[in-house]
């Protein structure tokens, strides 16, 4: 494995252990580039990262029962774009979603909607 997925990992499992509304954290894939690890909140209730080292992208998504329920996401880390919650299809490009995020701000704020839309 190379250094930069192993520093991902270690950047996303610190992340999730500052947030008590995750079980466990499991990590699915791990290759030399890219890393996709799994927040479990209950076991069809997760957030999952993917993260490419080598490009950039990112890939945020908090999923209910196999769907994507928000999200957020950019290309080789450039324009980043919000799948707001209630419209997880639609790209919001303007000043909210188009900030950049890394997985402690992202699973910030889906403690924050899961608090929010009392959604446990």
């Amino acid at each position: 494995m190379s250094r930069a997925t192993d520093e991902l990992e270690r950047e996303m499992y610190a992340a999730g252990a500052q947030f008590r509304i995750f079980q466990r954290i499991t990590t699915l894939v791990k290759g030399d580039e890219a890393l996709k690890v799994r927040f479990f909140i209950r076991p069809r209730f997760f957030v999952q990262v993917y993260a490419d080292a080598f490009t950039g992208t990112r890939n945020f998504a908090l999923v209910m029962d196999e769907q994507r329920i928000y999200g957020r996401d950019c290309q080789c880390c450039s324009n980043w774009h919000r799948h707001p919650f209630g419209q997880p299809d639609e790209h919001d490009t303007g000043p909210t979603g188009n900030q950049p995020m890394g997985v402690e701000e992202f699973l910030e704020e889906v403690q924050e909607l899961v608090e929010r839309e009392e959604l446990l």
